[in-house]
């Protein structure tokens, strides 16, 4: 009976101890992946582009055409077995609003400068599209407001899209302040970035 007592506890420490290393190598394989994502997360924020969007002032396109487009760049997405230790390239768009100027702006990795460029060719054959210098709308003598959107309801209920809006959200409630930034003043809205989750 005691040699049987033994074996159990016995095959007990053996699995212990072998689900604590498992457990113990999973760790280390996850630090190091995240080590590796954030080595070249800094090489992929220094291997970037900022482009303005220039629209004319009679751009009569519907806005279902921006939503073509944001799907178009989902496909963008990383695959293949080893892309869990890749990250995920980064488009981010931006509105900018300085005295009498409201600017639209994408940062992308310039691997995918043409290709973005293109697609957004293809939704809006009208615009203008240059490469700029990053955009800072901060200065030393400033003052920083800011504001953050949180769901009215739980994160899992549906939100209003842009067909059951009664009115166009972009223009009535985000450009008109943007466009009334006095002199010295500037400001920022819809910043928001897409790692190819749309």
């Amino acid at each position: 009976m005691g040699a049987v007592v033994d074996g159990l506890i016995l095959t007990f420490t053996i699995f212990i101890a072998v689900v604590i290393a498992l457990a113990f190598s999973a760790a280390v394989l996850y630090v190091v992946v995240m080590l590796i994502k954030m080595k070249k997360r800094e090489e992929h924020a220094l291997e970037s582009v900022t482009m303005e969007i220039r629209l004319p002032k009679d751009n009569e396109l519907k806005i279902d055409a921006a939503e073509q487009m944001f799907a178009s760049f989902a496909s963008l997405k990383n695959s293949g077995f080893w892309s869990f230790l890749d990250i995920e390239d980064t488009l981010a768009f931006e509105i900018i609003g300085t005295p009498g100027r409201i600017a639209f702006y994408i940062t992308v990795p310039n691997k995918l400068k043409d290709l973005v460029e293109k697609q957004i060719y293809a939704f809006y054959p009208n615009s203008d599209i240059s490469v700029v210098e990053e955009q800072h709308i901060f200065s030393e003598k400033g003052h920083v407001a800011y504001a953050g959107l949180k769901l009215k309801h739980d994160d899992f209920e549906p939100i209003k899209t842009y067909k059951e809006l009664p009115y166009d959200s972009l223009s009535d409630k985000l450009l008109p302040p943007l466009s009334k930034m006095s002199e010295g003043g500037g400001g920022g809205g819809a910043n928001f970035s897409a790692h190819h989750r749309i």
